[in-house]
């Protein structure tokens, strides 16, 4: 049988071991550290926002985006709009963060938010906030951040899949209130468990470092002036994230070549996977028209890993109560659609082997 080729799998260089193991040698494992510190600084480059802080994962970087919503419009509860198509940590960190969630459509194609489908909504409902899902390195589309913003709603981002797409200029930052981040083990880079939160408004700069460090001002003075939690990024963590970061440059490029060979190989003519200028995917994507079983026989066979695209959250038992609009692009999207693997470091045998066998 063939050497399996799995759906994600970091990859441990030098850089990693060099900032690792000098972390472990000046015994700086805890809390923020010159670690923290220039990954932060990377990571601002990349994403184009003006702040950043590094947490403990990318759920909690939701959390932290939620209650900062909270405090920055002097709310106690938001109304929030998640498309349906997403993974359940979105849903997840809104209502744990004691909000109303209202379920919204997808683009048939894209499988993100339809504008549409807000319109429905917001015509009905008082709504504060919409969580965007740059669902597999996808961008919602500028002309629709213009549309929502005129309509007072704020936006957040969950970036946890398209760390290394970027709008142009200056758009995130005029348009996104907040952007997180996922830095798990199958994500574009990883700290093994981790998450960031993004912004540009320096009105809650203050309010957030407090909120991420147990509402405290100064560390170490236990003097706590806001009601926070501890959302710290360790030094160690933080660590093996800053060797990821030093070779981001290859990995975006790595990643942009696989793709346009991969895209450029496969029979898209409904084009169902096509990216714009700036998107850079997570993973490779593949919508058959085979029967799902024979696919996944095939795939399987030749040792290739896959995943279904995200079941939509109305389909979740934790989510049944959830109020939502009319959700049948949801299944258009997901309808006999993989994830397939995509990593820093994967072959051109790899791709290939891929390649040839997607092709029915």
């Amino acid at each position: 049988m063939k050497k399996e080729v799995p759906i994600s799998k970091p990859y441990i260089g030098y850089a990693e071991y060099k900032y690792v193991i000098k972390s472990l040698i000046n015994n700086v494992i805890g809390g923020a550290s010159e670690n923290n510190k220039a990954c932060e600084k990377k990571i601002i480059d990349i994403v184009q926002h003006k702040y950043c802080k590094v947490t403990s994962s990318g759920t909690t970087a939701l959390q932290i985006a939620f209650e900062a919503a909270k405090f920055f419009l002097t709310k106690k509860k938001l109304t929030i709009i998640v498309p349906n198509v997403t993974f359940g940590a979105t849903v997840n960190a809104a209502i744990l963060t004691s909000n109303n969630v209202i379920l919204a459509d997808v683009d048939p194609k894209t499988g993100l938010l339809s504008r549409d489908s807000v319109k429905k909504i917001i015509t009905k409902t008082n709504v504060d906030c919409i969580c965007l899902v740059s669902l597999n390195g996808r961008l919602v589309n500028v002309n629709d951040l213009q549309y929502y913003t005129k309509r007072g709603l704020l936006l957040i981002e969950d970036q946890a899949e398209a760390l290394v797409s970027q709008y142009e200029k200056d758009i995130r930052s005029r348009y996104i209130f907040m952007s997180t981040l996922s830095f798990y083990a199958n994500k574009i880079v990883t700290s093994g468990e981790g998450g960031a939160i993004c912004f540009s408004n320096e009105s809650i700069l203050k309010w957030v470092t407090n909120y991420i460090n147990h509402g405290m001002s100064s560390p170490g003075t236990y003097r706590h002036d806001i009601v926070g939690s501890n959302y710290r990024m360790s030094s160690f963590n933080a660590s093996l994230l800053r060797g990821q970061l030093d070779r981001i440059e290859k990995v975006i490029r790595h990643r942009k070549n696989t793709w346009a060979v991969y895209f450029s190989k496969i029979n898209d003519e409904q084009n169902q996977l096509r990216y714009i200028e700036g998107e850079i995917p997570w993973l490779l994507e593949y919508k058959t028209q085979e029967n799902c079983k024979t696919f996944e026989s095939r795939l399987l066979a030749n040792g290739i890993q896959y995943r279904k695209y995200f079941s939509p959250m109305d389909q979740q038992p934790a989510f049944k109560t959830i109020s939502s609009t009319s959700l049948e692009n949801s299944y258009t999207f997901i309808n006999n659609r993989y994830f397939l693997p995509l990593y820093y470091g994967m072959s051109n045998y790899q791709l290939s082997r891929i390649i040839d066998t997607v092709k029915p």
